[in-house]
């Protein structure tokens, strides 16, 4: 099972929400999804530290799945410099899980040029993919697979999309 987690916050601070969605393999379509509701005070944002504020609630929805995970794919990045001494959010991940993690990041992180480019759908912007606990490569050939004809894999829309529930109650997708 593939978990792809995302997270939400509230404008002022108050609480988070930490949304998953599920999938059998990389190339099927999300077979289901859950939200989590994180209560403040959270963490303020800092860049180059965003799992201080995100492994939390990101933790507290994976709580909910058991150990079948055999992959998490996160919004962000695994490793925040080439020589992989920095750990971003999905490095954390993959540290407090033990579970191989997958950084799928929208921007460039200081000119992160150890992060694999790949372009998905029509896009002519990149993604940027980083990993810890796998081999980047692999990371960047199943996120490319990944369902959908957009230049977000539809889990990652549907991830984000659920973490966006203003209430932070369950929802199935």
């Amino acid at each position: 099972m593939i978990a792809c987690v995302d997270v939400w916050y509230a404008d002022d601070g108050s609480y988070a929400t930490a949304a998953c969605v599920l999938l059998s393999s990389f190339e099927d379509p999300p077979t289901s999804g859950i939200t989590v509701r994180c209560e403040g005070p959270l963490q303020p944002y800092a860049p180059g530290a965003l799992y201080l504020r995100e492994l939390p609630c990101i933790l507290n929805v994976l709580g909910r799945i058991g150990d079948r995970l055999e992959t998490i794919v996160v919004d962000g990045y695994a490793w925040l410099d080439a020589g992989c001494s920095c750990a971003g959010l999905g490095a954390h991940v993959w540290h407090a899980t033990g579970v191989p993690t997958i950084g799928v990041a929208k921007t460039e992180f200081r000119g992160m040029a150890a992060a694999a480019r790949i372009l998905r759908g029509r896009s002519c912007r990149p993604l940027f993919v980083t990993s810890a606990g796998t081999r980047q490569d692999v990371a960047a050939a199943n996120i490319i697979s990944m369902h959908g004809a957009h230049r977000l894999p539809d889990a990652l829309r549907m991830v984000d999309a659920l973490s966006r529930r203003p209430d932070g109650t369950p929802a199935q997708i």
